[in-house]
């Protein structure tokens, strides 16, 4: 239950529902539902269906694909970030 101050006197009251159980060990994503643990070969024959994966201590995990704005911001910090390791001989970036 979340307790969200209203004007000077009232409450609001608000409950907290997630599509799927929260799990603690990766917070910016959902568990996937009914699947059984997992190997990097398993995540590797997922195919494309406009989630991102991941898997954590085995467990296959999703997020949603970056937006427009997300994408842009991470365009722009792989480029400035590149000229700096070129500039300063640190080595190579790359967008994996």
């Amino acid at each position: 239950m979340i307790t969200v101050p209203w004007g000077c006197t009232d409450t609001v009251h608000m409950t907290v529902q997630r599509a799927f159980m929260s799990n603690p060990f990766a917070p910016w994503a959902e568990v996937v539902p009914n699947m059984p643990p997992m190997t990097v070969d398993d995540l590797h024959a997922i195919p494309d269906d406009g989630w991102a994966y991941e898997l954590i201590h085995g467990v296959l995990v999703r997020m949603p694909m970056s937006g427009l704005r997300a994408t842009s911001i991470g365009s722009r910090l792989l480029a400035r970030l590149q000229i700096y390791v070129e500039d300063n001989g640190l080595g190579v970036v790359t967008g994996e």
